[in-house]
């Protein structure tokens, strides 16, 4: 029974982090792009749900995460209802929104809720996101090396070096997931050779993913993904430890030392790279010397393009969120209000200043809320659970919701799948503890 029932599953989940995964890929409907996610979503979670009445089971717990997740979609209703310079449109990111919500309660509600389960869940989520990474890393090579550009890889005007973004949207959400993957494979990595032995994973497969992911994270450009690399770990620490050193989680100790050190070594490594192949493009300059030109804008923060107009982009928010405090101005509206500048549309890259935009205060509340509990409870249940399968995965997948929660302060990911899936999985996690300790009970 458990073999029939994991396969449907398995299946479930792979089609959504897949469609999550090929996000820079839409299909043109009604004038608009609707990415695969957006047909995946609310397809796998109709199914999951007629499967699961079929089977005389709920479909979705009415639980704390799955009733915050439902406000937060009617505060964006609400808002851009009462708000929205255009209703209509905003609608239409409304109901996106609610793809997003039917794709993390389906994750959340997958069963068999055990660890075995849960644990071929999370490799099948860790080998589906290094493929990702190894395609992104592909098509560097294949232009840095040969001159061969494939979808996924290119130039940006005003970045030195090779821009790659595999199947992610922008560049930016390829170094994110890649610094996600990073955290999460070096804690469990860690966290097993602690305890002597393999426990989510093998050795050779986390290696791989460190290896994989930290290339990624550097190569990809993307300064919130070193920065989120560097100090997610001691936030982590001072969020959900606090013992003494002595005392404290050794893994996540490690990471919080480890994960830099990698990230400064494999810098260091660019720099005894071997030389271009002849037909590189003259434009793509060597690895080292377009992430050394990235390091150096840290320096120069007063002078980067993309800073100075993110930072216009803040002040304009505030001004936005403060003509609506309590509710925002509807959904999408900083872009209905500010239409296009400096070439792009209007975008509020901070997570914080983009919910207030949208729902105000109350919306910020929700929101933060559903992060905050989903954060806490599994790292919680990862310290009581007996089950080092759980116990292992729920802290390092609650490290890396951190280095997504840091990134997203600079560039803002909460509206794509990717998010969502990985908070589903924390809350499928949270309740296979729960099962695995009234079982032991």
């Amino acid at each position: 029974m458990k073999s029939q029932l994991g396969r449907p599953v398995t299946l479930m989940l792979a089609i959504l982090v897949i469609a999550s995964l090929a996000n820079s890929f839409y299909l043109p409907f009604g004038g608009r792009h609707v990415r695969l996610e957006h047909l995946a979503g609310p397809a796998v979670f109709v199914t999951f749900a007629v499967s699961q009445l079929l089977r005389g089971k709920t479909a979705v717990r009415l639980d704390a995460f799955s009733t915050l997740a439902v406000a937060w979609v009617v505060a964006n209703g609400v808002s851009s209802w009462l708000y929205s310079p255009h209703t209509s449109e905003s609608f239409v990111h409304v109901i996106r929104l609610g793809f997003l919500a039917a794709i993390f309660m389906t994750v959340a509600n997958l069963p068999p809720l055990n660890a075995e389960g849960w644990r071929s869940r999370i490799r099948l989520w860790l080998a589906l996101v290094m493929l990702e990474l190894a395609y992104g890393l592909l098509v560097w090579f294949l232009a840095r090396f040969w001159g061969i550009w494939w979808p996924g890889a290119s130039l940006e005007t005003i970045m030195v070096g090779i821009s790659i973004q595999g199947t992610q949207l922008e560049r930016n959400f390829f170094g994110i997931l890649a610094a996600t993957l990073l955290a999460v494979a070096a804690y469990i990595l860690a966290a097993q050779r602690h305890r002597g032995q393999p426990i989510l994973a093998s050795t050779g497969f986390l290696a791989v993913a460190c290896a994989l992911s930290g290339g990624a994270v550097v190569l990809a450009l993307t300064r919130s993904a070193w920065l989120a690399v560097v100090i997610a770990s001691p936030i982590a620490y001072v969020l959900f430890d606090r013992r003494p050193l002595t005392q404290a989680d050794r893994p996540l100790l490690k990471a919080g030392v480890g994960l830099p050190v990698l990230l400064g070594t494999l810098i260091a490594i660019l720099q005894i790279l071997p030389a271009p192949g002849k037909n590189q493009v003259a434009q793509a300059p060597a690895a080292a010397a377009a992430v050394g030109d990235r390091l150096s804008t840290f320096v120069r923060l007063n002078s980067d393009f993309t800073v100075n107009t993110r930072l216009q982009d803040a002040r304009w928010a505030v001004n936005d969120w403060l003509a609506s405090p309590l509710l925002g101005r509807g959904t999408g509206s900083f872009k209905q209000i500010h239409g296009t500048r400096v070439g792009t549309e209007a975008w509020i890259s901070n997570v914080v200043l983009h919910t207030l935009v949208d729902t105000g205060l109350v919306g910020l509340v929700i929101q933060m809320s559903l992060f905050g509990l989903v954060g806490w409870r599994a790292w919680q249940a990862a310290c009581v659970s007996r089950e080092p399968r759980l116990a292992i995965g729920l802290k390092a997948m609650t490290l890396g919701l951190l280095v997504m929660a840091i990134a997203y302060q600079l560039t803002e990911g909460t509206w794509l799948a990717v998010f969502w899936i990985h908070l589903g999985l924390m809350v499928n996690g949270i309740y296979c503890a729960r099962a695995e300790a009234n079982a032991t009970a």
